[in-house]
């Protein structure tokens, strides 16, 4: 099947000019205002100029930026990438099943186009190899929390999951050089999450945002795990979030366990009899698979296969 625009400038953004990367990320972020922009509008939201954004356009085809509207907003109309319409009185059993799914669907779609793969292959090194992890989460997102937490100290990591406000700031303020913070909230305005923030970053601990972009968690975090869209988020817009916020932790998480195979191996049948003994005993239950030990240190890389990372820390 042949990629719409969208999928188009995803898949070629690594092959992109670094300042045309910028105008990939503004128009992939917010395509529907972007169908609705002046060139100069785009060029002040990416932090480019003018002629650059043409130089953009030309390169998936269009003659300029106008043109090049034409096709996105075509695209649009097309694959209906804006959300499907909301649940409504009078919807039938059917119509609300198919309008969920249809707004998850759509939401995973942009996540995928949205991840910045550099960020991300940062976040999986920084926890990969961080001495001790705070997973900091407040309201209806501290359940995205408390699952990542826990499946963090199945791969070994010494992780605590904080939601109360006073134990958020205490177990920050005892963070250090070496240690990390994942902040986490759907609407990236959390005061006390914020709070938490702020501590850590004085205490020089490493910081990894999971929340929309521009938001003032985002801005005083290190790295920004992008989810959802910034605005007045209630009732579904929040479900979205918090989707989204579970999606990304899902992906980190998968991430960790490939880079982390060598440390996990040693641990992984203790670990697998203490998961074991919160369940009714049956069959003997699989255990993570991890491949053969890799000599390989090297930096992990956007586009490269997950290389497992050695450990020393005696």
């Amino acid at each position: 099947m042949a990629l719409n625009l969208l999928d188009r400038i995803s898949a070629m953004a690594n092959d992109l000019s670094k300042s045309e990367r910028k105008i990939a990320a503004a128009v992939l972020a917010q395509p529907q205002l972007t169908v609705s922009e002046s060139i100069a509008q785009l060029a002040k939201r990416a932090e480019v100029s003018e002629p650059t954004v043409c130089r953009f356009c030309k390169r998936f085809g269009a003659n300029g930026f106008p043109d090049f509207k034409l096709a996105l907003g075509a695209t649009m109309a097309k694959d209906s990438h804006s959300l499907p319409d909301r649940v409504k009185r009078g919807d039938s059993v059917e119509d609300v099943a198919n309008k969920v799914i249809d707004t998850t669907v759509a939401m995973l779609r942009d996540l995928s186009r949205t991840v910045d793969l550099t960020v991300l292959a940062r976040t999986v090194d920084l926890l990969s190899q961080s001495r001790r992890v705070i997973v900091a989460a407040q309201g209806l997102s501290a359940a995205a929390a408390l699952d990542c937490g826990s499946r963090l100290l199945r791969l070994g990591i010494a992780c605590e999951t904080v939601t109360d406000s006073s134990l958020m700031r205490m177990s920050c303020a005892s963070l250090r050089q070496g240690d990390l913070l994942i902040a986490i909230s759907a609407t990236g305005r959390s005061l006390d999450v914020l709070s938490a923030v702020k501590i850590a970053r004085q205490n020089g601990a490493a910081i990894v945002a999971v929340c929309p972009d521009k938001t003032p968690i985002s801005a005083e975090s290190i790295l920004t795990l992008k989810c959802g869209q910034f605005g007045d988020v209630k009732g579904d817009d929040l479900m979205i979030g918090r989707m989204m916020v579970q999606t990304m932790l899902q992906i980190v998480i998968a991430g960790v366990m490939l880079r982390r195979a060598d440390a996990i191996s040693p641990l992984k049948d203790a670990l697998t009899k203490a998961q074991e003994l919160s369940y009714i005993q049956s069959e003997d239950s699989p255990v993570l698979a991890v491949e053969e030990k890799s000599e390989s240190t090297k930096e992990l890389k956007p586009h490269e296969p997950i290389t497992t990372i050695a450990f020393d820390w005696t």
